[in-house]
């Protein structure tokens, strides 16, 4: 199993993002609206091979930290 992280995979990578886990690999998904995040939940069929990060990627301070407490 391969792991991945898409940022910004909420949004117009969504597809990439489901396309991925529906391969067989772990996907890590930062994205900053929780709405779209939450879609992106409910349509994921394979929950466990989703991590899914909201934050803001534009912060870098809050950025750094949230990458560092997801590893």
């Amino acid at each position: 199993m391969k792991k991945w992280l898409v940022i910004g995979g909420t949004g117009m990578l969504k597809d990439v993002s489901l396309w991925l886990i529906q391969q067989g690999n772990h996907v890590t998904v930062i994205g900053r609206q929780q709405k779209k995040m939450q879609n992106l939940i409910d349509e994921n069929k394979n929950g466990s091979k989703l991590s899914a990060i909201l934050v803001d990627y534009t912060n870098y301070n809050r950025f750094k930290l949230a990458l560092t407490e997801s590893q």
